[in-house]
């Protein structure tokens, strides 16, 4: 998964036309999305989680010495 999910965009539809700009539009944009990095899904749930129970953690202790 890619931060932004635009692996399913068909570039030829979103840069119409022949010319050499439109080309070179479309080819920049894809080249752009191949460089994006990868999100490891299972990673980033797993910071996630970690990060909920650490404020539930810190939640917890502050409420038990008030």
């Amino acid at each position: 998964m890619r931060l932004i999910d635009a692996e399913q965009i068909n570039f030829n539809d979103a840069f119409i036309g022949q010319s050499d700009f439109a080309r070179d539009t479309r080819e920049a944009a894809e080249r752009l999305v191949k460089m994006q990095a990868v999100i490891n899904q299972r990673r980033y749930l797993l910071i996630n989680v970690k990060a909920v129970y650490m404020t539930i953690r810190m939640l917890t202790r502050s409420a038990c010495t008030v």
